[in-house]
């Protein structure tokens, strides 16, 4: 979850000590300056996830807010705490301070080409991903159920035949899930999953380039469906109760195709795997807040 530096903020997963614990923003601002009953601490720090490790050391601590280079916690209730599995949250890659790491399952992304870091839609430094004709793996693993939701920003640069933002399989058409940002000549956003048959379903419109959009990928029951910007673009019943194969994924990326298409050019942040299927309004409250 991210937000510009005036707007409360918090998405924090610790592992190591909390088990996956979240803080999801609720709709209470705080206008500052903050009073004495509410303030346990303000720290100068330029770094978000410090400020954030820090108020989850700090029992008394239940919201931060990051403005400039200022930390403030406060015992306010404007977060509450959840854990990452009561929300079906698999994999979070927010790309924050020039790191790829999974905060949910350490399945942090590796070995890239043609990838550097660059500002995100806020306009923070290092906290994107830009892609020119890149690619970045993930690690193999188990990375969809039968029903689940893919959710990420994405800001595509050019129309490039058959460019992926993500084809996680085991090689040519062996249980591959794919989007591709730009399709075939149409230049449309397409949603694939092949598992002995392909299934597919596409958008009507190509994407807006240099553009940020809030983009989700959808399976239940059998039914795809494409997100953006929280609304419903495009929808296909496959007439398959389970279409996708819960399998390890060897190859797994991030930019880059299983078959012998060209690698992307594009921006990409705050990418979430979930194991079920989100609703509309909860897809709608990840565009507008970061969280459902």
């Amino acid at each position: 979850m991210k937000y510009s530096k005036n707007i409360f903020c918090l998405v924090i997963f610790l592992r190591t000590c909390l088990g996956s614990n979240i803080f999801e923003r609720r709709n209470v601002q705080i206008k500052q300056p903050f009073t004495e009953n509410i303030l346990l601490r303000k720290l100068k720090i330029l770094n978000r996830l410090i400020c954030f490790t820090q108020c989850i050391e700090c029992n008394q601590c239940h919201y931060v807010l990051f403005n400039s280079s200022i930390c403030h916690f406060s015992s306010s209730f404007i977060f509450e705490k959840i854990n990452s599995k009561k929300i079906n949250l698999i994999n979070y890659w927010p790309i924050e301070n020039g790191e790829t790491k999974d905060l949910v399952a350490s399945k942090d992304l590796y070995e890239s080409v043609n990838v550097t870091f660059t500002q995100d839609r806020f306009g923070n430094n290092n906290s994107a991903l830009s892609f020119h004709y890149g690619y970045i793996r993930a690690p193999k693993g188990i990375y969809f159920q039968n029903e689940f939701t893919v959710l990420a920003w994405i800001k595509l640069k050019e129309y490039v035949l058959w460019q992926k933002f993500f084809d996680f399989g085991n090689g040519k058409a062996i249980s591959n899930v794919v989007v591709s940002l730009s399709n075939d000549y149409s230049n449309r956003n397409s949603f694939h999953i092949f598992n002995l048959t392909e299934y597919r379903i596409s958008t009507i419109n190509e994407l807006v380039l240099d553009e940020w959009v809030h983009l989700g990928f959808v399976l239940e029951n059998g039914k795809m469906s494409i997100f953006k910007n929280g609304s419903r673009d495009a929808f296909i019943d496959t007439g398959e109760q389970y279409p996708v194969d819960i399998v390890d994924r060897e190859h797994c990326y991030f930019g880059k195709s299983n078959w012998d298409n060209s690698n992307a050019v594009f921006d990409c942040d705050d990418i979430k795997f979930f194991d079920r299927a989100l609703t509309e309004t909860e897809i709608q409250n990840e565009n507008i807040y970061g969280n459902h």
